[in-house]
C-alpha cells in the first residue's frame, strides 16, 4: 500500500506579526482529496499542518485535510461531480485576504470563505398591557382567542380601518387538506413552549460561544430569559400557536409539527450553524448531529448578516433544502439597507421577506431591494416573550418572515 508524506518547510526567515485576531472560516474539500504528491514515500500524517501566509508574516495551522481515502482527484474532473463537505477552522490572521489566498493556494479545499456572524437583529419586545377586548366585538366567525382582534395581520378588510390586512385566516380556511400536519422548522435561539405552543422536536446545531451541538434546543444552564428576549420563543409564537382555543393569540394555522433549532446563541451566531441546520432538514449528514427523521415543508430564518454574496456553504445547504422539498423563508433584515450586502437574503432559492408597518408601508427599519420576495407586516406583531405566556409587541423583518 502508497503511504503518504507530509513535508512542511520555510524556505526563508520572515518576521512573525505579534498582533492578529482569530478570524473563523468555512472551507470545503471532497471526499477524495490529492495533499501530496509524495504518495510513495513513508507515511507520517500530523494532526495539524503549519504554513507560512503569502505575505511571509504569520504561520498558521489547520487540520491536516486527510480523508480515509487519499488518491488524486482525477484529471479533468468537474468539482461539481463531487460531494463537498463543508467544515469550520479557526485560525489567528493579521489579514483575512492573505490567510484565504494562503489556503487557497494549496490546493486542498475547494473553497475557503468567512463564516459570516448572524444576528436576530430585534429590538426587546415591549409588554402588550391589556389590549384586548371583548371576543363579542369580533366579527362572528373569527377566532375566540382574546388578542385575535389586535392581530390585523390575520384579518381581512373590514372597510372601516385603513390598514395592511393580509387576511390570512380566510387563506386558512381554504387549506384543501385539513388534516395533514404541516411540518415548520424555526431556525433561530432562545426557544420554549407553553400549553399553546409545543415542539415535536428539535436540535441545538449553535458552536458560538465555545458551544457543542446537542440535544438541547432550549436556553443554556445559567441564561436568563429577560437577557435573551426569547426570539426564537416569538417567532415561532406567530406561527404555530394553537388558533381558537380562546386563551390569548391565533397562530397562522393549526395541525403543524414544529421543530426548533437552535442555530444561535442568545441572537447571534454563525451563518455555518443555520447551513448545517439545513443540511440535517434535507436528510443530509452533519457533523455531530444525529439523521432527521421528521418531516418538514418550511424553514424559517429570521436572521441575517453582512456579506455582499451568498457563501457556497449556505447556497448549498438552500439547494439541498429546495431538492428536500422544504421551502425555505429568511428575513430580509433589520438595516435600512440594500438586501444584497445580507446573507442569506442575497442567496437564491430562498422567500425574503420585507417588513411593512400595519398601514401598509415599508417599516422604515426594513431591508429592501431587487432581492425581496414579498413583505408583509412586520410592525405591531403579537406573540409570547419573556414571561413564559405572556404576550408582546415585537417589530421587525424577523416577524414579518413567519
Amino acid at each position: 500500500m502508497k503511504k503518504l508524506f507530509i513535508v512542511a518547510m520555510a524556505l526563508c526567515i520572515s518576521p512573525i506579526a505579534v498582533d492578529a485576531e482569530s478570524v473563523r472560516l468555512v472551507v470545503s474539500q471532497g471526499s477524495v482529496i490529492k495533499i501530496s504528491a509524495m504518495a510513495a514515500l513513508p507515511i507520517v500524517v500530523p494532526a495539524n499542518t503549519c504554513l507560512l501566509t503569502s505575505d511571509g508574516m504569520r504561520e498558521i495551522c489547520v487540520p491536516t485535510p486527510v480523508s480515509k481515502n487519499v488518491t488524486s482527484r482525477t484529471v479533468g474532473a468537474s468539482p461539481k461531480a463531487i460531494e463537498k463537505e463543508f467544515s469550520t477552522i479557526i485560525v489567528d490572521a493579521d489579514s483575512v485576504d492573505q490567510v484565504i489566498d494562503t489556503l487557497k493556494g494549496t490546493g486542498w479545499y475547494y473553497s475557503v470563505e468567512i463564516d459570516v456572524s448572524v444576528s436576530s437583529n430585534t429590538k426587546e419586545p415591549m409588554l402588550a398591557y391589556n389590549d384586548n377586548v371583548e371576543v363579542s366585538e369580533q366579527s362572528v366567525d373569527a377566532p375566540n382567542d382574546p388578542e385575535y382582534i389586535n392581530q390585523t395581520y390575520l384579518q381581512g378588510n373590514d372597510g372601516i380601518r385603513d390598514l395592511a390586512f393580509s387576511n390570512i385566516t380566510e387563506a386558512g380556511n381554504s387549506v384543501i387538506n385539513k388534516t395533514r400536519n404541516v411540518g415548520i422548522a424555526v431556525l433561530d435561539s432562545a426557544f420554549a413552549e407553553n400549553d399553546e405552543l409545543t415542539f415535536t422536536g428539535g436540535y441545538s446545531f449553535s458552536t458560538a460561544f465555545d458551544e457543542e451541538r446537542n440535544e438541547n434546543y432550549f436556553l443554556q444552564d445559567g441564561q436568563e430569559r429577560d437577557a435573551c428576549i426569547m426570539h426564537g420563543y416569538g417567532v415561532a409564537g406567530v406561527m404555530t400557536t394553537a388558533i381558537n382555543d380562546g386563551q390569548t393569540i391565533a397562530g397562522i394555522i393549526n395541525n403543524v409539527d414544529t421543530y426548533a433549532l437552535r442555530v444561535m446563541n442568545c441572537g447571534s451566531g454563525y451563518l455555518s450553524d443555520s447551513a448545517a441546520a439545513l443540511n440535517y432538514l434535507a436528510k443530509q449528514e452533519v457533523t455531530n448531529a444525529p439523521m432527521f427523521t421528521g418531516h418538514v415543508d418550511v424553514a424559517n430564518m429570521s436572521l441575517s448578516g453582512p456579506a455582499d454574496t451568498c457563501p457556497s456553504y449556505m447556497q448549498d445547504a438552500i439547494d439541498n433544502a429546495n431538492k428536500a422539498g422544504i421551502i425555505v423563508v429568511v428575513a430580509a433584515g433589520n438595516d435600512n439597507r440594500n438586501t444584497s450586502s445580507f446573507t442569506p437574503g442575497n442567496c437564491t432559492g430562498v422567500i425574503v421577506v420585507g417588513a411593512l408597518s400595519k398601514e401598509g408601508e415599508r417599516a422604515n427599519i426594513s431591508n429592501y431591494g431587487d432581492n425581496v420576495t414579498l413583505a408583509a407586516q412586520g410592525m405591531d406583531i403579537l406573540s409570547f416573550g419573556v414571561e413564559a405566556k405572556t404576550v408582546y409587541w415585537w417589530e421587525g423583518t424577523s416577524f414579518a418572515a413567519p
